[in-house]
């Protein structure tokens, strides 16, 4: 079971940063750190104590703080962070491009790590918590941001994919046992985040084995479809960089505000959590 990480990471899948600018080049997403940090088991608290056991992460230069990069193209620094290990099933990359103060991932309270650093706590004292000026969760924009996520356990092989800031992601499944192999994908990075048209291109194939034999290949077998994955858009908010947005579906609006976060967290794994009082307890 994962770890979950509290002092500096935030549900990145949705995170980026808020520099207006984007950057034109991309970097490679390959789990590896790309200057002087190293992947630690161990987490150090904001008293110095060090926790050892913890899921793995790149952490670089005094403090536990991020690896920091540029991107030679632009001279664009971004916030590069691992965290997991392919070996124990789970494995996230993220870059997020910096904020207009070096030392955040984002300007203001709608930030990768929302109000941390403030006199609240911020994002360190309640990283799960619906106070979204605390805890700025899903408030950035998605067109500043890099993610890689792998999920396996030798049977079941799950990637999350976004390779390229200004289009959208590549979500690939697989299942491969002696009875069943399965391969599922959407391809979303033919539409940007202003296109709400463009379908993303869907790749769905079954095969069974034994004594339930048969197959199934999207591409030839269906009879009756209608596509709308990728058929959505992210329209800028009011902060800086466009954070705090919206997203809309061709079938309705999705409100990403109204979430419960605090069901990512196991309590029944031992989990360090700087602020034992809002640490969940169900």
């Amino acid at each position: 079971m994962l770890k979950p990480i509290t002092k500096h990471i935030s549900l990145l899948c949705l995170l980026s940063s808020s520099v207006p600018q984007l950057a034109c080049a991309e970097f490679t997403l390959n789990f590896q750190p790309q200057n002087t940090g190293v992947i630690v088991p161990q987490i150090v608290r904001g008293d110095n104590k060090i926790i050892t056991g913890q899921t793995p992460y790149l952490v670089a230069g005094l403090n536990d703080l991020p690896e920091l990069v540029t991107d030679p193209d632009t001279g664009l620094i971004y916030y590069h962070l691992i965290v997991g290990s392919e070996a124990d099933g789970f494995i996230q990359e993220t870059y997020i491009q910096a904020g207009y103060d070096p030392g955040i991932y984002q300007g203001g309270t709608s930030s990768a790590v929302g109000g941390a650093g403030d006199a609240s706590g911020g994002n360190g004292r309640d990283p799960l918590g619906s106070d979204l000026l605390f805890t700025a969760n899903a408030q950035a924009t998605p067109k500043r941001v890099l993610v890689r996520q792998i999920v396996s356990d030798g049977e079941i092989h799950m990637e999350y994919l976004k390779d390229r800031y200004d289009r959208k992601a590549l979500i690939s499944q697989s299942i491969s046992t002696s009875k069943i192999n399965t391969d599922f994908s959407i391809d979303m990075r033919n539409s940007s985040y202003d296109d709400a048209n463009t379908v993303g291109a869907i790749e769905n194939v079954l095969s069974l084995s034994g004594t339930a034999q048969g197959a199934f290949d999207m591409a030839n077998d269906v009879q009756d479809s209608t596509v709308t994955g990728g058929r959505y858009t992210y329209t800028d908010g009011p902060d800086y960089g466009g954070a705090r947005g919206s997203y809309d579906y061709i079938d309705g609006h999705y409100d990403h505000n109204n979430q419960n976060w605090e069901v990512y967290f196991d309590i029944n794994q031992d989990n360090p959590w700087a602020y034992d009082e809002n640490k969940p307890t169900q």
